[in-house]
């Protein structure tokens, strides 16, 4: 054995060559390679320290990577690419991560002709399961998405960038006067906010509450209209939906229930308006370049409703009622006054004036009620007044998002931060038509039905009963039934 490692230590040269005395070796490697106890190593350990030697040997003028030129001299990347060999994460996640790249997830739409039973729905909504729908578009992740939209919105971009993204992995950047100016700015901002414990809960609170709106409304079609979801859908039934490719909106314009302000904010996300404070009130309704899905061809109007977020907000009937009433024949009015007045008068005022007949002005509210109830109206229905069961057609389309004028800003924007909208733009709050007018509350909704009946109060909940049963809303009146 003697007689072979000594053998072997001529042969690699280990005393004299040059090459690898220019390097630095452990202190127990020197001490085998120089020292006494060389050739005085067992065999297993023999080998060992010559693969290591060996290797040195030819390694010594190798660069330590490839990439050394490409990001200097003075750092070494050999971490940065062990994570893309070795991710950090547990097997379970890096098998899941495996089978997402390669589309290997058996989703519902492959199942489905395995067994017809299954059917190829996703089971948290109603679109079709696939890959894409399971991990990037299903109404289920909005939870989560604003989850990181919510901490990523309490520190600025350029904290993250400075002290995360441009340092290597792992490794520690002192913090400069710069990044603690940032934190700093960071902590203010998150101080006069809710603190992310409360907002986080809040986002979830919010998150619940769609998918109970979604499911009470799938119950009452699957009761009231079923089979309804399954029929084709015609270019009137989405006449009143604008459409929004940037971020993939499908918003049913709903009048009485925010449309203006909702338009303005369609009209940003476009493109075609920089703030919805520059807005006026006939632009968003008559200038908005906003497509209507109508306007489409039918395989388009199909790919639309199945892949964009369906919204859809509502209001509590009689308040939308109420409402529509005072802004069209309290105010003066070129187009309702004539087109509507004039015949409600004329049908349902004993001895007119002349002066009433003409102008059409100084309908009532119980005219007005009586022209919505008759069967054999004198002039037809307009979308102001028109059940959103009608106008929104929701047991066919059925709304990803259901959203209430009665918390309209609140969940307005957390539909924007779901979808990815600029964090500068939120929903406005204003009201530019008849600003001096005091809101349509539900204390002003109570004093205009006390003009009514209780058989015209009862006939008019009949006439927005879908709307009450669809979205929730309770009897207004007592007596209600």
């Amino acid at each position: 054995m003697k007689t072979s490692i000594t053998h072997l230590a001529e042969l690699l040269n280990i005393r004299s060559n040059r090459l690898l005395l220019r390097r630095s070796f452990p202190p127990w490697l020197s001490l085998l390679l120089w020292g006494s106890g060389f050739e005085t190593l067992g065999k297993k350990a023999a080998y060992h320290v010559s693969v290591k030697v060996t290797n040195l040997w030819f390694l010594a003028e190798v660069k330590v990577s490839r990439w050394t030129e490409f990001f200097g001299n003075g750092s070494s990347p050999r971490g940065c690419w062990q994570y893309l060999y070795s991710p950090p994460v547990d097997k379970r996640t890096d098998d899941l991560q495996w089978k997402i790249v390669h589309g290997a997830i058996a989703t519902n739409r492959y199942l489905v002709h395995l067994n017809p039973g299954t059917g190829n729905g996703c089971p948290f909504c109603s679109q079709i399961e696939t890959l894409q729908h399971l991990f990037t578009e299903c109404s289920r992740l909005v939870r989560l998405d604003l989850s990181v939209v919510s901490v990523s919105a309490a520190v600025p971009v350029e904290v993250f960038s400075d002290l995360l993204l441009d340092s290597p992995l792992g490794s520690k950047q002192p913090l400069t006067k710069r990044h603690r100016k940032l934190l700093l700015k960071s902590n203010v901002v998150s101080s006069s906010a809710p603190s992310g414990g409360e907002e986080e809960v809040r986002l979830q609170q919010l998150a619940r509450t769609q998918e109970s709106r979604r499911r009470l409304l799938a119950d009452v079609c699957s009761k009231y209209q079923r089979g309804m979801s399954e029929r084709g859908v015609s270019r009137r039934q989405v006449s009143r939906v604008y459409v929004e490719d940037r971020s993939r909106l499908l918003y049913c314009e709903v009048p009485k229930a925010g449309c203006s302000n909702w338009k303005r904010v369609l009209m940003v996300l476009g493109g075609s308006a920089t703030s919805t404070r520059n807005i006026p009130h006939d632009a968003a309704h008559y200038a908005n370049r906003l497509q209507r899905l109508e306007s489409y061809d039918r395989a388009t109007i199909t790919e639309r409703l199945r892949s964009y977020t369906k919204v859809l907000f509502v209001r509590e009937p009689f308040e939308r009622l109420v409402s529509a009433f005072r802004d069209k024949f309290e105010s003066p009015n070129s187009y309702y006054h004539p087109v509507f007045g004039r015949p409600i008068i004329s049908r349902y005022r004993a001895n007119a004036s002349r002066a009433a007949l003409r102008t059409g002005a100084g309908v009532t509210f119980r005219e007005f009620v009586q022209y919505l109830l008759d069967v054999r109206r004198p002039v037809g229905m307009d979308i102001h007044w028109t059940p959103v069961s009608q106008l929104c057609n929701p047991c066919l389309l059925r709304y990803n998002f259901i959203g209430k004028f009665e918390s309209l800003e609140e969940e307005a924007n957390f539909l924007l931060r779901s979808v990815g909208a600029p964090r500068n733009l939120t929903f406005p709050d204003f009201k530019d038509r008849n600003p001096h007018a005091e809101r349509t509350s539900s204390s002003i909704t109570q004093r205009y039905f006390a003009q009514l009946n209780s058989t015209e109060r009862q006939k008019a909940f009949d006439f927005y009963y879908m709307d009450y049963l669809m979205f929730n809303y309770p009897k207004p009146f007592k007596d209600l039934h």
